[in-house]
């Protein structure tokens, strides 16, 4: 009687090692379903009670399985080994070895460590779980999925707080996101990783980089709002396209699912593209720059770039292969295309009281020119004097309704093809 008593005790603290809510822990206790061999005995002053073989125990609705489980009587500590799963209905727990201590209430899992709730997987070398605040936190290989959100972050190091819908993940950290196809790839890079309210933010500092397709962009510090499909980039962001750049005081790309349709630039917005390489002139690029910038994305390439608040537009005219010389436009709004990443067209939206154009010939532009080089150094571009032909870059890499307004714009695209 005496030795199922004790194994009786093992159990109920037992419990503590695995999430219950608080009715649960005190109306159920944890009972043996079965184990092949029950096992007491004393090694000098330490008091050990083992359960060997197909252990499994029931609380309540929760499951707890194991091939073996030692308890350490005197320091309150707790061992189990052996394809260890512990399931409820809120979450499951599952390692190869997990070694509890009561007067901690903390349990070090290790080996194959896996943390399943309704919404996330946490996998890890190593997980050190706080019971009472329902809070991981592992080393190790760390990966956070969210298969809902077709969304995987890795890293060395991470915590998870089921409770708040926290997270965060340190160390060669990356985030990748595939459409609902499981195609396409967005990816995210950073030093630090914050997830807030389950998923529904991300906030990424230091050194962040964004990789989809052709398009790169870099910043100091993002906000991904996954409900919005929005991710704002902060702290001299600036974006790459093959031969264009983009930068400005906040660049925000605009997604659907993992596929950028727009990219929004408010403030000093200024967006270049290099000339066709075939065009010999002394500065081998076009230039935008506007208050509010709207670039307009399909299949990866910008097609289209609408700007306005101190519209300026500094473009080449090209005709039949040959450069007629550089234009200068201002308007309250411009419209501007590009083919094969070379600006095409450009369109001014504004009444003529407002709008300027001016047209100098090869001749006659050396101070049009010379403005153009200012504006290039906004982005990183340096184009020396007697550059000719291609582009010498020293380039540093490293409410408003969008989705209407993106919808919009392929519908009338669509309308003028």
């Amino acid at each position: 009687m005496n030795f199922r008593l004790q194994i009786f005790f093992f159990f109920v603290l037992c419990q503590f090692s695995f999430p219950q809510d608080a009715g649960t822990r005190q109306e159920e206790k944890l009972r043996l379903v079965h184990a092949d061999i029950l096992r007491g005995q004393k090694m000098g002053e330490q008091k050990l009670r083992q359960f060997i073989g197909n252990v499994m125990f029931r609380q309540g609705a929760a499951t707890l399985t194991c091939e073996r489980a030692t308890e350490y009587e005197n320091t309150g500590r707790y061992v189990l080994y052996g394809d260890v799963a512990y399931v409820d209905t809120a979450k499951s727990l599952y390692g190869d070895k997990i070694t509890y201590y009561e007067s901690t209430k903390i349990a070090y899992v290790e080996g194959n460590v896996r943390l399943v709730d309704s919404t996330k997987t946490l996998t890890a070398d190593r997980i050190r779980y706080h019971d009472e605040e329902e809070e991981a936190y592992a080393t190790g290989h760390v990966c956070l999925v969210d298969a809902e959100e077709n969304i995987d972050l890795v890293g060395d190091n991470g915590e998870y707080k089921r409770n708040s819908g926290y997270a965060k993940v340190t160390g060669n950290a990356v985030l990748t996101k595939l459409d609902s196809a499981r195609t396409d790839t967005l990816l995210i890079y950073g030093l630090v990783f914050q997830m807030f309210d389950d998923g529904e933010r991300f906030l990424v500092t230091d050194s962040v980089r964004v990789l989809r397709g052709e398009i790169e962009a870099f910043c100091d510090s993002l906000e991904y709002f996954q409900e919005q499909s929005i991710i704002k980039l902060s702290n001299s962001p600036r974006v790459h396209q093959k031969r264009q750049y983009l930068t400005g005081q906040s660049v925000s790309l605009l997604m659907r699912e993992s596929d950028v349709k727009a990219i929004h630039i408010v403030g000093h917005a200024i967006a270049s593209s290099i000339v066709d390489s075939a065009i010999t002139t002394p500065v081998p690029y076009d230039l935008l720059s506007g208050q509010d910038m709207m670039v307009y994305v399909t299949d990866e390439k910008i097609d289209s770039v609408l700007i306005q608040e101190q519209a300026t537009s500094y473009y080449h005219v090209i005709e039949d292969g040959e450069e007629k010389g550089l234009n200068k436009v201002l308007g309250d709004a411009l419209f501007i295309r590009f083919q094969q990443d070379t600006l095409s067209s450009v369109r001014v939206m504004s009444s003529p009281s407002s709008s300027v154009g001016q047209f100098h010939p090869p001749t006659h532009r050396t101070e049009l020119e010379a403005e153009l080089r200012m504006e290039l150094t906004r982005l990183n571009i340096v184009v020396q004097e007697s550059e000719q032909s291609t582009a010498s870059a020293l380039i540093d890499s490293t409410k408003d309704d969008f989705p209407a307004r993106i919808e919009q714009h392929e519908q009338t695209t669509d309308t003028e093809k």
